[in-house]
């Protein structure tokens, strides 16, 4: 099915509707529709194919003396022959096109002549089935002025769209657009974030995000170690299974690199590798090394991708990953041993303590945590994973079936 955007411009141009209206495409995209972008300015990718509407750019010959007219109180020639050009164009264009989503345009004053061209193809539209897509109100908004009442075009900021369904992306647009036009009926759908994307994750570490489940997996643990036996990984792997056992969904995570020229480090390896298989935890512990040789840009990610560093070496010489850690701002249960008690800013325990005490000082303390408690319920209301399933495909479906 084809599937429409509307809007002033599209990426590369920055913006927050400019983003939304990428991810949207992205996930119309993937799920097998094709998806066309009207705008006066932007480019093509992988998501969507722009086509350009000189009538809709801010550097239209005519955009200047249009504004130049409003500006002065009221229509002129410019703006009549922007809106006639655009309402033939949107006839045209659209008329075969089964789903439009008009982002903004029915709600802002930036473009006032694409605003009456658009009202004027709904009221006459054959087919198509149209989203009034609502990220900003400007009649409810006091920073935006303009002429109040019935006078035309500004009257159109107030009134809805004949047959065309609103959609606001919070519970206060819905609000107020529905106490500006005295209707009900209006949907919330929140926008959402490719987690992946905002985080800046490394291909190596997106793939091994994607594979692991995550972020549907808590808490997330992070330790950056090759595998010697002063690194204590038999505690994490431990801790992790005592999550489980908790009711959690944890995820631990080794760089996990061990030592060809070492031979005690390869039996540890093993080792480990045996304990995980003997605690059925194979689907929690991540030895990272075995996909992918991380590079400095690799753990930087995966300290934006964790809950927590998890710590629990006997020995160590300096302790580097806990300095790391506190300048990505990640929580840190460390052992209390000496050199690593000198860094500070941990939550300490000790190296021989048992796995299900730790885990539970763990659990207990990320749930207590402001700032992890934001991040998780974030990540698991507003990833797109969540948001498109539960609030786009329904719409979506609702408008090809109608």
């Amino acid at each position: 099915m084809e599937v429409v955007l509307i809007h002033y411009s599209y990426p590369p141009v920055i913006g927050g509707v400019e983003s939304i209206l990428r991810q949207h495409a992205a996930r119309f995209a993937g799920d097998g529709h094709s998806v066309n972008v009207l705008a006066g300015s932007g480019e093509s990718d992988a998501q969507a194919r722009v086509e350009i509407v000189p009538e809709l750019a801010a550097t239209h010959p005519l955009r200047a003396t249009m504004d130049a007219e409003l500006a002065a109180g009221a229509p002129g020639p410019a703006f009549a022959e922007l809106q006639r050009r655009l309402a033939t164009f949107f006839t045209v264009r659209l008329a075969d096109t089964a789903v439009v989503f008009v982002h903004n345009v029915f709600t802002m004053p930036f473009h006032l002549a694409a605003t009456a061209a658009l009202w004027a193809w709904a009221e006459s539209r054959p087919r198509a089935r149209i989203v009034n897509w609502i990220h900003d109100l400007a009649a409810a908004n006091p920073d935006y002025q303009f002429p109040t009442g019935e006078k035309f075009p500004w009257n159109l900021l107030r009134r809805p769209p004949a047959g065309v369904r609103p959609v606001a992306v919070s519970e206060l647009r819905r609000r107020q657009f529905e106490e500006l036009t005295g209707t009900t009926g209006c949907t919330v759908v929140p926008n959402g974030i490719n987690a992946a994307a905002t985080l800046a994750l490394t291909p190596p570490v997106a793939a091994l995000a994607q594979r692991s489940d995550w972020p549907d997996r808590w808490p997330v643990l992070f330790h950056p170690a090759r595998l010697l036996r002063r690194k204590n990984v038999e505690l994490g792997i431990a801790v992790t299974a005592a999550l489980r056992e908790l009711g959690e969904r944890p995820l631990y995570i080794v760089t996990g690199a061990s030592d060809p020229h070492h031979a005690p480090s390869r039996e540890y390896a093993e080792s480990l590798r045996c304990l995980v298989r003997g605690r059925h935890v194979e689907d929690a512990v991540i030895f990272a090394h075995d996909d992918f040789s991380a590079s400095d840009a690799d753990v930087a990610a995966l300290y934006r991708l964790t809950d927590a560093l998890f710590f629990p070496s006997r020995q160590e010489g300096f302790g580097l990953p806990l300095v790391e850690a506190s300048v990505h701002r990640v929580p840190v249960f460390a052992a209390r041993i000496k050199p690593l008690t000198e860094l500070g800013g941990a939550h300490w325990f000790k190296s021989d303590a048992p796995a299900a005490d730790v885990a539970a000082f763990v659990r207990k303390t990320l749930k207590f945590d402001p700032a992890n408690c934001a991040r998780r319920e974030a990540l698991a209301r507003f990833r797109w994973e969540t948001v498109y399933p539960r609030f786009l495909v329904p719409l979506l479906d609702g408008l090809a079936g109608g």
